[in-house]
């Protein structure tokens, strides 16, 4: 036990250097220049959520001079087998869609905008780009013609008491099939769709199979939700903080002991900018066995003492929610920090109260405090992950107490760390 936390703790440390901090992987990849050159090597990718405004490449992974090229010196760049961005200026609708925040259907709210647009389809008959600038854009293009926003707006009516949605990217598309023969079920589809990648990248694919070819469609795996199973096992140290007022419980010094830990969860990644956020769900079981030690004065005695003693032995299933952060991300290592909520179902099988003296005897209480069958406890997390498969963790929960009594409280205060393994 003694080992189990300064270990990871090391891990952590080690993971946390000026190697590590930079949260990108090395991928190869091109950059083709506004004079047509094209440099090959190793480029920065962060697997970019909001669309790139720059590139940074290098000839050789193992070296450190790097070059960074502006949207604005940039034709196209690929990261091979991930993402395939041209620049283009567009004319964009820079209209809010959150609530709170619409516009009326009459307020101009078109800009031009240099970007490098994320390649969804490249076809003979029609391409598909995507922009996010804090929401998503959609662009469509006959190959050689001017691109196109689909358009999707959120508009305010009635002084923003309320407000509707209007798909007129649904007309752009069908006008795209006129004087086309076997659309009628492809129509359908449209007129069904929503405004995200999903939907927009297989209906322009059938758009272009009617008459042409595909000639790229976007790794569906260079977007995708990421969702990993684990089980991990470790322990920890518990002990109790007693707070408030009670003559009898008060005066006593506590401590706490091992705690063995098991888990079994699964862990849910935001799609982009290599897994920054991770929403986790778990169950977990583990056990405290907690003692306190004191005196007492006898009632009726004004010299004698009992010597006071509690034992508490708790077992608790915790189904927890967290969030977490990843704050150093790359393909092959991720550091992260997080914060959740757990739901403690605990029962007791050790409660007992003694007092002890030579001169007046001893007696025991048995369930001697009422707990509730359940509490809520924060925590915090602190952990390392590498390879996608091998975790370690190191967790805290100390600010909560897990007694109903209004005038003190017993607050468990548990450090565990684990290791754990993701299917």
């Amino acid at each position: 036990m003694k080992f189990l936390i300064p270990g990871i703790t090391l891990i952590i440390a080690i993971g946390i250097s000026p190697a590590a901090i930079a949260q990108k992987a090395k991928k190869k990849g091109y950059v083709v220049l506004n004079n047509g050159d094209t440099t090959y090597g190793w480029i920065d990718y962060f697997n970019w959520e909001r669309n790139p405004n720059s590139i940074s490449l290098r000839k050789d992974s193992l070296l450190q001079d790097i070059t960074s090229y502006s949207k604005y010196e940039i034709q196209t760049v690929e990261i091979s087998g991930l993402d395939l961005y041209i620049k283009a200026v567009v004319e964009k609708d820079a209209r809010p869609v959150t609530i709170g925040s619409l516009l009326p259907p009459d307020d101009d709210s078109l800009i031009v905008d240099t970007a490098l647009l994320r390649v969804l389809v490249k076809g003979s008959q029609f391409n598909l780009y995507e922009l996010f600038d804090g929401k998503y854009h959609f662009f469509i293009q006959k190959p050689g013609g001017d691109i196109k926003e689909l358009k999707y707006r959120v508009v305010s009516n009635d002084n923003n008491n309320t407000y509707s949605t209007q798909k007129l990217f649904i007309n752009q598309l069908t006008s795209y099939l006129v004087n086309q023969s076997r659309t009628e079920g492809l129509v359908k589809k449209i007129y069904a769709a929503n405004y995200t990648e999903k939907d927009l990248t297989r209906i322009v694919t059938e758009m272009n199979n009617l008459s042409g070819n595909v000639q790229y469609v976007a790794s569906v795996e260079s977007k995708k939700v990421g969702v990993s199973f684990f089980a991990g096992a470790g322990g920890g140290y518990s002990n109790l903080k007693f707070g408030g007022n009670n003559s009898t419980l008060g005066d006593m010094q506590y401590k706490g002991s091992f705690v063995p830990y098991v888990t079994v969860g699964v862990d849910i990644s935001s799609p982009r900018n290599l897994h920054a956020f991770t929403l986790r769900a778990e169950v977990s079981y583990y056990s405290t066995d907690y003692s306190g030690e004191g005196t007492k004065d006898v009632p009726i005695s004004t010299s004698d003492k009992y010597i006071t003693s509690y034992a508490l032995l708790q077992k608790n299933i915790s189904p927890t929610v967290s969030l977490l952060y990843g704050f150093v991300r790359k393909e092959s290592l991720q550091i992260y920090v997080g914060a959740g909520v757990a739901w403690n179902l605990a029962s007791y099988s050790k409660n007992i109260y003694t007092e002890t003296s030579d001169t007046w005897g001893n007696r025991s209480f048995k369930d001697y405090l009422i707990f509730p069958k359940s509490w809520i406890s924060p925590l915090l997390k602190l952990g390392i992950k590498l390879n996608h498969r091998i975790s370690a963790e190191l967790d805290g929960r100390f600010i909560s107490s897990m007694t109903d009594y209004s005038a003190w409280s017993l607050t468990p205060q548990t450090f565990t760390g684990q290791i754990r393994y993701h299917f």
